[in-house]
């Protein structure tokens, strides 16, 4: 209905080979009217675009299955974008904040860092984000009753294919009973 107002249609859709095996396809083109906005005809493309939505599904169930995973841990899971802002974290640091996943999204991870471990923090984390090396640290973050624990906090970058950093993987481990005995 919409390619009868605009001219342009463009969807995807699943068809059926004869043997049975479900593929998908992209559609895209140009409806021509004739008067009165007759539509008369209509020239496009069609491609299989099986492959691709395999692997975008493939993709999914990666992501669920480590979301699963990092929330299924104790030890903070989080990643962050290639310039370093957190873009996930798992449900252990939410329970251990208090924080509400906006409120992480919105100020980010500083607010939990005690105020004499931060500036050395922030100085090493843009540090490994411009050399792109792994980012490793001990400091102290604050739990939701106010009290402050250690943590070494870990982050290695991942890399796409030409090496640049697609994005951060990071790692917080209690380490206080350890680093007080």
């Amino acid at each position: 209905s919409t390619a009868l107002e605009t001219g342009v249609y463009y969807y995807e859709a699943r068809v059926i080979h004869r043997d049975q095996s479900v593929h998908w396809v992209r559609t895209q083109g140009k409806v021509f009217f004739g008067e009165g906005h007759v539509p008369l005809r209509m020239l496009g493309t069609m491609m299989d675009i099986t492959d691709r939505k395999e692997s975008e599904l493939a993709l999914k169930t990666s992501e669920g299955k480590f979301r699963t995973l990092a929330d299924s841990m104790p030890q903070f899971v989080w990643t962050a974008d290639s310039q370093g802002y957190i873009t996930y974290f798992n449900r252990s640091l939410l329970d251990y904040s208090g924080f509400s996943a906006e409120e992480i999204e919105r100020e980010g991870w500083l607010p939990l860092v005690h105020p004499d471990d931060l500036a050395e923090s922030i100085r090493l984390w843009i540090e490994s984000i411009t050399e792109g090396s792994e980012y490793l640290f001990e400091h102290r973050l604050k739990r939701a009753d106010g009290e402050y624990r250690w943590y070494q906090c870990r982050a290695i970058p991942q890399r796409r294919a030409d090496g640049t950093i697609e994005m951060w993987v990071g790692t917080s481990l209690d380490i206080h009973d350890s680093r007080l005995f």
